[in-house]
């Protein structure tokens, strides 16, 4: 369409394929049937493309190969079934180079450098399969791997099933891997403000990494975020990963400076190594936890490497850590947290605590208890726990 106005699934297919990559385009159809195509998806897209909350149903790959510096918004994926397997990780290799250049996988945007994503939408209907053999590959629902000093995430939910079979895989509900150079990027006094930022964003599907062995990073919303914030977020769906590494409701690998505030995790978390509810491993400059609750079951699995490295907020605390109205139901995991030279962080002992710094922070029994700690000093949260509580009911 020479306006940049989609209304119908011709269109929108034949700007996937030939379309200009720094145009606008605006859908205008509520529900869009791909069956009939197949598409490699945009690449380097660099304009502002609303989906105008279309429904795009049975697409089987990504809509952008590639964003750089684009804006992608409003849009619903239901019905689909994607499969990236290995000879599909093949076809993509550079013959000059000869290894696969593009190891990002994600129905959305498998890669990006600087992006905005906002209002997207994964339904239940979906069902998500990789099984990508060569290390390092990124896999999320929304975006698989998103790099740059100006990274937004907003209002995203993946409710579908994603199954990984991939060893050293960075996976989440929501992004595989976000990660900025600088340190800068994090604001440290007002996380709103950072320039690479996840916000309001949950998960309520299945994240499930098969692969045995790897260091892998595995969480309901971002697998690992180097140099960036996590703002009210919720992961109320199973996560679980057979692989060495980090498993979490919220981050597997924290690293940089980093800011994860108002998020809270419901639901079952299983790892292999590292499992925390809110952060499976917290490693790098500056990394503060503010304003979290965990309510879910957070273990290893039967045939984990280790007995330690389990924590109800953080499943492996490396060093200086800040902690502040942070709880974890008590009844569903022990720990609270667990800092690797010391053992388990005990918040009501100060001698547990090593390079960490907590406050008003506290393992608790039940969920009065919590929802009552948390109410006045973070309303959000606690509307977020309410929900959650509703929809595990």
């Amino acid at each position: 369409p020479e306006d940049g106005i989609i209304k119908n699934a011709d269109q929108l297919n034949a700007v996937l394929l030939y379309g200009d990559p720094t145009a606008d385009y605006t859908v205008v159809a509520e529900e869009l049937d791909m069956s009939r195509f197949s598409w490699r998806g945009m690449e380097n897209y660099s304009g502002t493309f609303d989906f105008g909350g279309c429904v795009i149903k049975n697409a089987i790959d990504s809509l952008f190969i590639s964003v750089k510096g684009g804006t992608i918004k409003n849009l619903v994926i239901a019905d689909a079934l994607y499969l990236y397997t290995n000879d599909y990780a093949q076809s993509e290799i550079d013959p000059v180079v000869g290894t696969a250049p593009n190891l990002h996988y994600s129905p959305v945007v498998r890669y990006a450098e600087n992006i905005t994503i906002s209002n997207v939408t994964i339904q239940s209907s979906v069902k998500i399969k990789s099984d990508i053999w060569a290390d390092n590959s990124c896999h999320g629902a929304i975006v698989g791997r998103a790099v740059g000093d100006n990274v937004l995430i907003e209002n995203c939910h993946f409710a579908g099933e994603y199954e990984t079979d991939s060893l050293m895989v960075n996976f989440g509900g929501i992004a595989g891997y976000i990660r900025s150079s600088s340190e800068e990027t994090v604001d440290l006094k007002d996380p709103m403000a950072s320039k690479v930022r996840i916000v309001g964003c949950t998960n309520t599907g299945r994240v499930v990494n098969i692969a045995v062995g790897g260091d892998s990073k595995v969480s309901g919303i971002v697998g690992r975020i180097d140099n960036g914030a996590v703002i009210g977020c919720g992961n109320y769906g199973e996560v679980n990963s057979y692989g060495s590494g980090q498993t979490a409701g919220i981050v597997g690998l924290v690293d940089g400076n980093s800011y994860v505030k108002n998020c809270i995790n419901t639901a079952s978390v299983k790892g292999n190594q590292y499992a925390g509810g809110i952060c499976g491993y917290s490693n790098g400059e500056n990394r503060y936890f503010e304003n979290c609750i965990n309510l879910g079951a957070i273990k290893l699995n039967d045939m984990a490497y280790a007995t330690n490295g389990v924590g109800g907020i953080i499943g492996y605390v490396k060093l200086r850590e800040n902690l502040i109205n942070c709880f974890n139901l008590k009844d569903q995991c022990e720990n609270f947290a667990y800092y690797h030279k010391l053992g388990v962080i005990d918040p009501g002992d100060p001698s547990t605590f090593g390079d960490a710094k907590l406050t008003n922070c506290a393992n608790l029994s039940y969920v009065e208890d919590i929802l009552s700690a948390i109410k006045d000093v973070a309303p959000s949260v606690f509307k977020m726990a309410q929900n959650g509580l509703l929809e595990l009911l």
